[in-house]
């Protein structure tokens, strides 16, 4: 009886002795929970003019003046969308965004735009827009490595489209409805890591001509992303009346585009012997670097 005694009482100890040796497995535990940090970027000005326009850098202006939408995506470092934001200018905290993001480093990017719709961000490399519609355009590219704490930033936007914009010296006729504007050489799909157009697009725009507009002269603007800083576009700019006839039709090549600039071609768009004349003066304001053509 007492050995038996014994021999439990030796075989507790060390089953006791044994447990106190073994260390707790704790990146397998079920129930830790990685750690968490809030994150939190403004949108208060967006670019207005090239960096090299003024010496102190950029003007800016509140975002709300040029877009009514915001989107946000936030990518892992395998290029995977974790996060997304989408804002319009109704929503209370337009121009506020905050989340929540598991400890690790992340890609964040943030569009400002005015379209119908949100931009589809899947790839950060290769974003597009309803209908591929493009209108102005602004974005922000941050990296961020998050912990635990709380982190608030400030998102300075840049125009990432050039502008094409026709203004007419003679009067809209009464007949003309609408204009249409066929172009190539930009891009309607957006690489936000480069800045720059990804996709030789070929882009069709309609501007409608109401009562305001007819009888006196227009100005109608569109939008594409260049494929680099500076490009060129082939623009045909067609007057169209309510039955989609043709009015009057305008072929403009080799149109300089360059990012945040305006390219204005100006002129006697419906007037046969004023159209051939055309010279080029530049001009700058406050909101774009404007390069106007008179035609």
């Amino acid at each position: 009886m007492m050995k038996n005694i014994l021999k439990y009482t030796w075989t507790l100890l060390l089953a006791v002795a044994l447990s106190s040796c073994e260390k707790p497995i704790t990146e397998d535990d079920p129930n830790e929970k990685p750690l968490k940090g809030n994150l939190t970027y403004t949108i208060s000005r967006y670019e207005t003019m090239p960096l090299m326009a003024t010496a102190g850098g950029a003007e800016s202006t509140p975002i709300a003046e040029v877009a009514n939408r915001i989107n946000l995506a936030a990518y892992d470092d395998d290029g995977n969308k974790v996060k997304a934001i989408n804002q319009i200018a109704d929503d209370e905290d337009f121009g506020t965004l905050t989340m929540t993001l598991e400890e690790g480093h992340y890609t964040i990017v943030i569009l400002a735009h005015s379209c119908t719709g949100n931009a589809t961000m899947s790839n950060p490399n290769k974003i597009t827009f309803p209908n591929n519609k493009v209108t102005d355009t602004f974005y922000f590219v941050d990296e961020v490595t998050i912990g635990s704490d709380s982190q608030s930033r400030e998102a300075e936007m840049r125009r990432g489209v050039a502008q094409f914009r026709l203004q007419t010296t003679d009067p809209v006729p009464e007949n003309v409805a609408q204009m249409k504007f066929y172009y190539t050489g930009g891009s309607s799909t957006f690489d936000a890591i480069s800045g720059y157009g990804c996709v030789d697009s070929r882009q069709t725009e309609l501007r409608a001509v109401d009562a305001n507009i007819r009888g006196k002269t227009g100005a109608f603007s569109v939008y594409t992303f260049p494929h680099a800083e500076k490009g060129e576009l082939h623009m045909t700019v067609t007057a169209l009346d309510a039955q989609q006839r043709d009015v009057a039709s305008r072929e403009f090549t080799n149109v300089p585009i360059a990012r945040n600039q305006a390219t204005i071609y100006s002129g006697a768009f419906f007037d046969d012997e004023q159209f051939a004349k055309e010279s080029l003066t530049l001009t700058t304001n406050e909101v774009w670097q404007e390069v106007v053509h008179n035609f």
